[in-house]
C-alpha cells in the first residue's frame, strides 16, 4: 500500500490533493486531515519544504529539506539503500 493515510479522507478531498501535484502550496488545507498534529507546512519561495508548524503555532524545523517537486521513487530509494549498505560492509 503505497500512502495508506488516504483512506481518511473524503473523495473530494483526494480529489482535490490529486488534481493539485503542481501546486504543492493547494494541499496545505488537507494536512491535519493527513498528518495529526501537522497544521501546515513552511514552503520557501522555490517550494523546498523546511519545517512544519503544530495547530499551537508551534514551529519544527526539519533536519533536511523536502523537495515537493522531485520526490524520490521507491526505486531510487532501494537503490540508495543498497549502496549505503554496500558501503557499510566495504567499511567493515
Amino acid at each position: 500500500m503505497a500512502f495508506p493515510r488516504f483512506f481518511f479522507l473524503s473523495n473530494d478531498d483526494l480529489l482535490h490533493i490529486l488534481s493539485q501535484t503542481k501546486e504543492p502550496l493547494r494541499v496545505q488545507e488537507h494536512m491535519n486531515k493527513c498528518f495529526e498534529g501537522i497544521h501546515r507546512l513552511k514552503f520557501e519561495e522555490d517550494l523546498k519544504i523546511t519545517g512544519m508548524f503544530s495547530q499551537m503555532g508551534e514551529f519544527i524545523k526539519f533536519d533536511s529539506v523536502i523537495d515537493p517537486i522531485h520526490i524520490k521513487t521507491s526505486e531510487e530509494m532501494a537503490e540508495e539503500r543498497r549502496e549505503a549498505e554496500q558501503e557499510l560492509l566495504e567499511l567493515g
